[in-house]
C-alpha cells in the first residue's frame, strides 16, 4: 500500500465540507478542513498537504488570492491546488489555471470525478488507497 496522502479542504460551506470529507474518507485519504483562503495559507505553512481542494468563492480571502500566496511561498514542493466552484462558465477553467491553480473541479462534486482528479495528480491506483 502506498503512502497516504494528506489533503486540505478549503471551503466555507459546512455541507460541502462534510460531503468532501466523506468522499475523501471513503477513498482512503486523510484530510483537514479550513473555512477560508486565509486559513488555507496558514495551514500550508504548518501542514504537509499533497493536495488542496480550494473553493474559489470564500469570505475573508478567496481561493484565487490564497492560491497566489501559497504558490509564491512554497519552496519547490508546492501542493497541487484543485479549484472547486459552482460557476462553470466558458473560460472559467482557463482563468483559474492562469491564476496558479493546477486543475479545476466543478461542483457538485461526486466520488468518481474527485477520485479521477486525485489519481491524476497523486499518481495512485485505486487499489493503493
Amino acid at each position: 500500500m502506498s503512502e497516504i496522502k494528506k489533503i486540505l479542504i478549503a471551503d466555507d460551506n459546512p455541507i460541502n465540507q462534510q460531503i468532501m470529507g466523506r468522499l475523501l474518507k471513503k477513498l482512503g485519504y486523510e484530510y483537514d478542513i479550513v473555512d477560508n483562503g486565509e486559513e488555507a495559507v496558514k495551514g500550508t505553512m504548518k501542514g504537509d498537504y499533497s493536495v488542496i481542494l480550494m473553493d474559489v468563492h470564500m469570505p475573508v480571502m478567496g481561493g484565487v488570492e490564497a492560491t497566489k500566496i501559497i504558490k509564491s511561498n512554497c519552496r519547490g514542493n508546492c501542493p497541487i491546488i484543485i479549484a472547486l466552484t459552482a460557476d462553470s462558465f466558458i473560460g472559467d477553467e482557463e482563468e483559474l489555471l492562469s491564476a496558479g491553480m493546477d486543475d479545476y473541479l466543478p461542483k457538485p462534486i461526486n466520488k468518481e470525478s474527485l477520485e479521477n482528479k486525485l489519481i491524476k495528480w497523486l499518481q495512485t491506483d485505486k487499489n493503493d488507497v
